[in-house]
């Protein structure tokens, strides 16, 4: 399937295709993808992955939508997200993200092959794409050997998506990770990869937890284990950029992380957008 959605403006570039569209090889989780480039404003020459929440959709769209419009290359996958990390083992829940984005086998409580991983699914993502929208350059975020080059790469994640955009990074040294709602994995015990040592720099991750989220006292639990940048700051209190701070949060709930419009100020440290 691929489709180009109704646009809002000729120079919205919106598609949805599924994994199998760029890779037959693909079997689980094959739900609809999302990538979205706006040629109405300059390029920043950044691919966002956008990783959703336990059990959802590729997405959210509202992330996508909001990426994309400050000049960014989005593309929201279909994921391993349907398994929940809860476990008294600390070391379950890195086995189970890790496992989701390469493929490699490390618990039985999931199966994921390589066509099925998100390593892989970025890579045929923008290979196809490259296919369909030449003019969108898609495949300038692949090496020579077709490979994901992840020096460009953003993880922005809400949820379930915002522990798993943290370890992926923990394995891969990209140019950011945003955290809305997240990380977590604190809860009932600490997981082991939140102090594993990290491929990406500490002073590239940023978290967005709300003062109303149940996880907002998990959320602190983790900053702290992985030593993000500065003290806690409420957005609501403070002007940008929040005294150099990576650990936001905001008066709200679970939900609310990802409402940029609401937050326009915010989410522009979060995606470090001038």
């Amino acid at each position: 399937i691929f489709l180009l959605l109704a646009q809002s403006s000729p120079d919205v570039h919106s598609f949805t295709f599924t994994p199998k569209d760029g890779d037959p090889a693909a079997s689980d989780r094959t739900l609809p993808q999302l990538a979205r480039r706006d040629a109405s404003v300059p390029a920043r020459r950044k691919l966002v992955v956008v990783l959703a929440g336990a059990n959802n959709p590729p997405g959210p769209e509202k992330l996508v939508a909001y990426a994309a419009s400050h000049g960014f290359h989005v593309f929201a996958v279909a994921y391993k997200n349907d398994v929940s990390p809860v476990q008294n083992d600390p070391g379950f829940f890195g086995n189970l993200r890790l496992e989701a984005f390469d493929g490699i086998d490390r618990t039985p409580a999931v199966t994921v092959t390589r066509p099925d991983c998100v390593e892989v699914r970025i890579a045929k993502a923008l290979a196809y794409l490259q296919k369909r929208d030449a003019a969108g350059k898609w495949s300038g975020y692949l090496d020579r050997d077709g490979q994901v080059r992840w020096s460009d790469v953003i993880f922005a994640g809400h949820s379930h998506g915002a522990s798993s955009a943290a370890v992926y990074a923990k394995v891969r040294r990209v140019d950011r990770v945003i955290s809305f709602a997240g990380p977590r994995d604190t809860n009932p015990v600490t997981a082991t990869w939140l102090s594993m040592k990290s491929a990406t720099p500490i002073d590239r991750f940023y978290g967005f937890t709300g003062t109303d989220d149940p996880q907002y006292p998990d959320h602190q639990k983790a900053f702290e284990v992985m030593g993000y940048r500065g003290a806690l700051v409420n957005v609501g209190d403070a002007r940008p950029p929040y005294g150099g701070s990576h650990r936001l949060a905001y008066t709200g709930g679970h939900g609310d992380a990802i409402d940029c419009p609401r937050f326009a100020d915010a989410c522009k440290v979060l995606f470090g957008i001038d």
